[in-house]
């Protein structure tokens, strides 16, 4: 099973007696190593998978989609170094985006 390098999904996959759990640097690594048959499956976020598909240039048709292993939930997050006014603009927009229903309508095509 593949997952990203230093995502605590990987913890959660040996607590669930997942033996081998790989590792990678990045999800086209993760993808690259699906289409060579190195893994068997990759576990990460749908929208977040498909998004890398996209981006690496591989068909969506190569990979099957299956089943969750859970849900957890999504968070932004900044460096503490960041400024406040520039944190504060991205709380604003977010909150700019939940009120004109983009958020809504994004969980409705991604979250099934």
């Amino acid at each position: 099973m593949g997952v990203l390098r230093g995502s605590p999904i990987a913890a959660h996959l040996r607590a669930e007696r997942f033996h081998t759990v790989v590792e990678s640097k990045d999800y086209g690594d993760l993808l690259r190593q699906l289409r060579t048959q190195s893994l068997d499956a990759v576990y990460a976020g749908t929208p977040m998978l498909e998004a890398a598909m996209d981006e690496y240039g591989h068909a969506r048709t190569l990979f099957r989609l299956q089943a969750t292993l859970g849900k957890a939930t999504l968070y932004m997050a900044a460096s503490l170094g960041m400024d406040a006014t520039e944190a504060q603009r991205w709380v604003s927009t977010y909150r700019q985006l939940e009120d004109d229903g983009t958020v809504a309508r994004l969980r409705r095509r991604y979250i099934p």
